[in-house]
């Protein structure tokens, strides 16, 4: 009979201690319902704007570079090998 006493009162705590944590998922559950989650890009804003404007810089130089090769194209002549050799 004590064993039967035993096996009722152990059997009884774990019930208590199950019914706590069962309460306290609940109100985890209540809590994470509620939890409003908003998201925040300013950061990735930030990468990308000076990304943007590293971009910016490289293709404007490269605009000056080609101005420049195709002022010096314009500037050239074409002489053809036998012109060359006659002088």
């Amino acid at each position: 009979m004590a064993k039967l006493d035993e096996i009722a009162e152990l059997l009884t705590e774990e019930l208590k201690n199950f019914e706590h944590s069962v309460n306290r998922m609940e109100k985890l559950k209540e809590f994470l319902m509620g939890y409003k989650v908003s998201a925040d890009t300013t950061d990735i804003d930030y990468l990308l704007k000076g990304y943007d404007d590293s971009q910016k810089k490289v293709v404007e130089e490269q605009n000056k570079l080609l101005a420049n090769v195709i002022y010096h194209i314009e500037k050239s002549i074409a002489i053809p090998k036998w012109a060359i050799k006659l002088f």
